[in-house]
This record gives structure tokens, C-alpha cells and sequence, in this order.
């Protein structure tokens, strides 16, 4: 089976999330307890959670020094449907990091602006374990595919859809637990650009 289709086959059985979805940003005013969610796997749930959560704060987050965090945003075309694709990854490992969880969310806002059910993306559920080490892998990207036929592309979208939160929970050797977020803007591809200008509001 392609990577493509295991990548859209992950989008159409994924979780539907409860809950309601903003249509503005989260800042500090927002009533974070709104977006929260109850789901079946309480790690899933968590892990959204906790990322919804961090968008609230903040705090000044150092860039990790033993990794960097790469976004990019193309345009495919599925079944004669357009589909914005955000690639996160994880790059330049510089040491061993053990028993990797990675998640990352889209503004919640994008929910009504992408007419979708959800804008995250976790491995917490994947029951691989997944080791980064500098001597044998140092790349580690997931990617969340989301539809475009039915977004509102206003100018929010605009200014918004580049926008992701990533969590990175890792064990060292020693096997203490470490926990990292990053704000960051993905990078959009020239052909995904062009779609964006031409069908704007």
C-alpha cells in the first residue's frame, strides 16, 4: 500500500472529536475548558488536550537543543479533491531519544474554517516504539492531510492555517521523561500559494 493511501486511509478513520470549536484564535481570554475533549483512548485525549492547553500560554519557549522542528505545507490532489498536507518533523537529532511521542495541532479556530472534524495529529496511539539516535536515524515526520473543497478561505484563514503547536515527549538513557512544545509557522509550497490566491475570499 503507498504512503498516500495509508496517509488518507489514517484521515478517514480517525477520531471525531466533541466538543465546541472556536472560530477565533485561542489567546488568554479564550475559556480553554470548552475545547477540551472526552475520547476512548485516554492517551489520545490527553495528548490533545495538553496541546490545546499550551496554546493558551505564554511563556517563552527555548529551542531544544538536541533536535530542531522542520513544518511544510503542499497541495495534493486526491480522487479530484484538493487537500492541504502539513508535514512535521522532527530533524538534526543530536542525541538518543527513546520511546518518541509526537503531536501537533492546527489553531482549533481551523476547525470551522477547513469544515472538518479535527486538526491534530498524534502517534500516541501507534504501537511502535519510536527511537531516534544520531548514529541511526535522526529524521523522524508524520503528516495530517485535511480537505480544502469545503474551507472558508477569508483572510483568517489566510493568516492562519500556517500556524501549528507541537508537543515532543521523549525518554533520555537514563530514562527520564522529557517534555517539549514549539509554536511555529509551517512553510507553504508555491503550488499550494497559487490555490490559496486564486480561490480566496
Amino acid at each position: 500500500m503507498s504512503k498516500c493511501t495509508c496517509m488518507f486511509i489514517t484521515v478517514l478513520t480517525s477520531i471525531v472529536l466533541t466538543g465546541c470549536h472556536p472560530t477565533e484564535p485561542v489567546t488568554a481570554g479564550t475559556d480553554v475548558a470548552s475545547l477540551l475533549i472526552d475520547a476512548p483512548d485516554q492517551a489520545y485525549q490527553q495528548e490533545y488536550n495538553d496541546l490545546i492547553r499550551s496554546f493558551r500560554r505564554k511563556d517563552t519557549i527555548e529551542l531544544s537543543s538536541i533536535f530542531t522542528i522542520q513544518a511544510s505545507i503542499k497541495l495534493i490532489e486526491h480522487q479530484a479533491s484538493p487537500y492541504i498536507v502539513y508535514g512535521v518533523s522532527i530533524r538534526q537529532v543530536r542525541s538518543v531519544m527513546k520511546d518518541v511521542t509526537f503531536s501537533f495541532m492546527l489553531e482549533p479556530s481551523m476547525i470551522a474554517r477547513l469544515q472538518t472534524p479535527k486538526v491534530f495529529y498524534t502517534n500516541v496511539m501507534d504501537k511502535r516504539s519510536i527511537v531516534l539516535d544520531p548514529q541511526v536515524i535522526h529524521t523522524y515526520e508524520e503528516t495530517l492531510p485535511l480537505p480544502l473543497a469545503q474551507a472558508k478561505l477569508d483572510p483568517a484563514f489566510m493568516n492562519e492555517y500556517s500556524q501549528l503547536r507541537v508537543k515532543v515527549s521523549w525518554k533520555t538513557e537514563d530514562g527520564k521523561l522529557h517534555t517539549y512544545y514549539q509554536s511555529l509557522r509551517g512553510v507553504p509550497a508555491a503550488e499550494l500559494e497559487d490555490y490559496l490566491n486564486q480561490h480566496k475570499l
